[in-house]
């Protein structure tokens, strides 16, 4: 799940999948809040997971949004 959701922000940052690193915040990659709005659809299309644009905006590495999208089951739940 985590290439995936990788590859989704690689995508919409349109940027190589090798720059976006679990390391690094969401923000640290100059996402804007056009983009956290589109990484939150496919978040919900791809998964059914909704999360607010604050939590994606949030000062975590991106492996803790993925672990807490894992951890929640990724189907119709809501990540905290």
């Amino acid at each position: 799940m985590s290439t995936a959701f990788l590859a989704a922000i690689a995508t919409t940052l349109h940027m190589p999948v090798a720059d976006v690193v679990l390391t690094r915040a969401l923000h640290a990659l100059g996402t804007d809040s056009l983009t956290v709005i589109e990484v939150q659809s496919w978040l919900f299309r791809a998964l059914s997971v909704q999360l607010s644009a604050d939590e994606l905006m949030a000062d975590v590495p991106l492996s803790r949004v993925v672990d807490s999208v894992w951890e929640s089951g990724g189907v119709g739940q809501r990540v905290v």
